[in-house]
C-alpha cells in the first residue's frame, strides 16, 4: 500500500474515476452513500488525492444539477438536432425536448412547437429514463409546428453521408452505415436476431473498428511520411473529424480520445498508462453529463475497455485460440449483469457467436 501514498496523478487517476463513479451512483441510490464514505476514508488514508477528489465530487454535483427533470414549457422555440420516424430532438433555451408524433420536420429546422403532454407505453424498455439519461428535460406530443428557418446542425454530415452511402451501394449500403457512421440502419428482424444472439456490439462502432480504421489509416500514412509526428497529427484530425461524423458516439469518443492521448502522452509513457487515459476520458466524458454513465452503451464501452486493460494482459499465455477463448469468456461475465438487466435474457451461444 506505500505506493498508494504519493500526491502524484501518474498511475493513480483510476482512484479519481472510481470515486467520481460512486459519487454519481450515489446520487441515484442514496444508499450508496456508505460505500461512498467508506472509499473516501480509503483515499484519505492511502493517497493525497482525497481534496482533489472532493473537488471533482463537487464539480459532478453542480453538473448533475443541471440534469434534473423540470418543468418544461408546450409552446417553445427550437431547433431539430436529431430526428427520425415517430419522434424529433429539440434544442430550446430550456434545454433538450424529444417530440413525438407525425412530422415533416428535417434536421436544422427552426420554429415553433405547439405541444402536449407524452403518455409513454408499458414496456420492458424504460425509455423515459433512457432519454432523461441522454440529457432530455422533457417528452412532449406534437400538436402542431411552424417552420421558420433551417440552420446547420452536426448531425446533418452523418445524415448526408449516409445518404451518399445508402445511394452509391443499394446492397450493402445499410450495413456500411450502421459499421462506420455509427447509425443503425439494419432491418428489425436483424436487429432482433443480433440482439438475441448478445453480438449486437459487433455491428455498433466500437474500439474495434476505431482500432481496424486506425491501423489503415497509418499503414497508408506509412508511405507518405518517414516521421511519426506528422502522422500521429493527421491521424488525430482524421479522428477529431470521425467523431463529429458519428455525431459524438460515446464508444467512439472513448476510442478516439484513447489514441488520440496516448499519442499526446507519447512522452510520458512510463507515467501515464492507459488505465490513467481510460480515466482521465471517464471523468472527462462523465463532467459534460454525469446521467450517461446510466446509458448501456456507456456502461459496456467503459467496463469492457477496463477489464480488457487491467486483466486481460494476464491471460495472454497460451495460443491465438485459447487467448480469444478467455478474453470472451471474461468479457461475457463482466458484462452478464449488465446485459440481463437491459435485455432480460441470457444466450448461451453468445460466447460461440
Amino acid at each position: 500500500m506505500k505506493k498508494l501514498k504519493r500526491s502524484s496523478l501518474y498511475d493513480n487517476i483510476h482512484f479519481l474515476a472510481f470515486g467520481v463513479i460512486l459519487f454519481i451512483i450515489t446520487l441515484k441510490l442514496w444508499w450508496f452513500v456508505f460505500i461512498l464514505i467508506a472509499y473516501l476514508i480509503f483515499i484519505y488514508q492511502k493517497t493525497e488525492l482525497f481534496y482533489l477528489l472532493l473537488s471533482l465530487l463537487f464539480l459532478f454535483g453542480i453538473s448533475y444539477l443541471r440534469y434534473l427533470p423540470k418543468e418544461m414549457p408546450y409552446q417553445f422555440e427550437g431547433v431539430v438536432v436529431d430526428t427520425n420516424d415517430y419522434s424529433v430532438e429539440v434544442l430550446t433555451k430550456e434545454g433538450r425536448i424529444q417530440v413525438f408524433g407525425k412530422h415533416q420536420l428535417e434536421l436544422g429546422d427552426y420554429g415553433k412547437f405547439n405541444t402536449s403532454d407524452y403518455h409513454f407505453s408499458n414496456s420492458g424498455f424504460n425509455y423515459e429514463a433512457y432519454l432523461e439519461n441522454k440529457g432530455i428535460k422533457a417528452s412532449r406530443e406534437l400538436e402542431t409546428v411552424v417552420v421558420m428557418d433551417n440552420y446547420f446542425v452536426f448531425g446533418m454530415i452523418q445524415a448526408k453521408l449516409k445518404e451518399l452511402v445508402v445511394n452509391s451501394h443499394p446492397l450493402i449500403g445499410n450495413y456500411l452505415v450502421t459499421l462506420l457512421l455509427g447509425d443503425n440502419f439494419l432491418e428489425d428482424e436483424l436487429n432482433n436476431d443480433l440482439s438475441i444472439l448478445g453480438i449486437s456490439h459487433l455491428l455498433a462502432i466500437s474500439g474495434l473498428h476505431i482500432t481496424i480504421l486506425v491501423n489503415l489509416f497509418v499503414k497508408l500514412l506509412d508511405k507518405l511520411f518517414y516521421f511519426e509526428r506528422p502522422k500521429e497529427i493527421i491521424v488525430t484530425i482524421f479522428l477529431l473529424i470521425y467523431i463529429v461524423i458519428t455525431n459524438f458516439s460515446t464508444s467512439v469518443v472513448r476510442a478516439a480520445l484513447m489514441v488520440i492521448l496516448k499519442y499526446y502522452f507519447k512522452s510520458k509513457k512510463d507515467l501515464f498508462t492507459k488505465l490513467d487515459i481510460l480515466s482521465m476520458i471517464t471523468i472527462g466524458v462523465l463532467l459534460v453529463n454525469p446521467k450517461t454513465f446510466f446509458l448501456i452503451g456507456f456502461e459496456l464501452s467503459y467496463l469492457i475497455s477496463f477489464i480488457m486493460i487491467t486483466f486481460i494482459p494476464m491471460l495472454k499465455k497460451s495460443n491465438v485460440i485459447i487467448n480469444s477463448l478467455k478474453i470472451s469468456f471474461v468479457a461475457f461475465m463482466v458484462s452478464l449483469p449488465i446485459v440481463i438487466n437491459f435485455n432480460f435474457q441470457l444466450n448461451l451461444l453468445t460466447l460461440i457467436a
